[in-house]
């Protein structure tokens, strides 16, 4: 009876352990090996401010294509399958955004109005893919972004 007690007292000591470790490694991503992918997306998480583009100045949008374009090439050939053909959408889509201020001197002001519509109507529709994208880098990755 003693050691039956022993062994359940050993096994419940590393079982909470083994929770209490997993818990920390799935809570940090310095806390485990992260794929190449991750790597990279966290990488990139902690250079990027956290501004969203309308409050940056033109020379710093410009910057920060020349950032999302290294990025775009970086990361979609080591992109897991479950989320490419989301995270293909939402590059495209910022492509396109990108281009746009960039023929309009890096000015959300100079963006032609039909623009602007079309990416009213585009940007909400990328939702359920820029979810999935961000549902993955929260849990695979551990960055913890809100949802848009």
């Amino acid at each position: 009876m003693r050691r039956a007690r022993r062994l359940l007292y050993v096994m419940i000591v590393v079982l909470v352990s083994l929770a209490a470790w997993s818990s920390a490694a799935l809570a940090s991503p310095s806390a485990r090996t992260l794929s190449p992918f991750c790597a990279k997306v966290v990488s990139y998480d902690k250079t990027t401010p956290g501004k969203t583009l309308y409050t940056l100045k033109p020379a710093a949008l410009e910057a920060k294509y020349k950032g999302f374009k290294s990025a775009t090439v970086k990361l979609l050939p080591i992109t897991p399958s479950s989320i490419k053909p989301d995270l293909q959408k939402i590059f495209t889509f910022d492509n396109a955004l990108f281009a746009a201020l960039q023929k309009a001197g890096w000015s959300f002001a100079k963006v032609p109005p039909a623009t602007l519509k079309t990416w009213a109507t585009k940007g909400p529709a990328l939702k359920p893919a820029s979810d999935k994208v961000i549902s993955y880098f929260d849990k695979t990755c551990g960055l913890h972004d809100p949802l848009p």
